[in-house]
């Protein structure tokens, strides 16, 4: 057994009062031979036991999986990033009237122009192909779980982080 990949199972509890909390239970599994049906399983499982000793209800969940970056990717922020220069693609289907956004922090300046997202910047149209396009036993969804199929706009949001800006520029004299 070769455990390589960190799980967080999660699961929130409620009380009589509609007081909601969590509890995780951390774990190692083998991505090799791991599957969503086995982790579902265990989640279940773990449920279980947490049930029988809670007078709480347990209301859901989730099961995330906790990965180190990609070798291939930036090894560190590139000079120009901005975490506040926030990319919002917001995508449409056919059987919701509803536009479902996905925010991208930190858009690198060269996917602009004129101050606005460039749709025919080759990396920007690989992001929208990849969120509009089904993959193996998959597709993007938004949160009723109906496929992102097409892009309906895109704009620049300044979103604010400023307490994490804050902290991360503080200076003592």
């Amino acid at each position: 057994m070769a455990n390589d990949t960190y799980v967080l199972f999660s699961y929130t509890i409620q009380d009589k009062f509609g007081t909601k909390t969590q509890t995780v239970l951390p774990a190692y599994v083998d991505s090799s031979v791991i599957t969503g049906a086995n982790l579902k399983s265990q989640w279940v499982t773990g449920g279980t036991d947490i049930d029988n000793v809670i007078d709480g209800q347990i209301i859901g969940g989730k099961i995330s999986l906790v990965l180190p970056p990609d070798g291939g990717w930036k090894s560190s922020p590139e000079s120009t990033s901005f975490t506040e220069r926030t990319a919002v693609f917001n995508f449409k289907n056919p059987t919701t009237k509803y536009k479902y956004g996905i925010k991208v922090p930190s858009l690198d300046e060269g996917t602009l122009s004129n101050g606005k997202i460039d749709l025919t910047n080759t990396a920007i149209a690989a992001l929208i192909s990849l969120l509009t396009t089904a993959f193996t036993h998959g597709e993007y969804v938004n949160p009723g779980l109906y496929a992102l199929q097409a892009l309906t706009d895109a704009f620049l949001a300044a979103r604010k982080y400023r307490k994490q800006l804050d902290r991360s520029t503080y200076e003592v004299e």
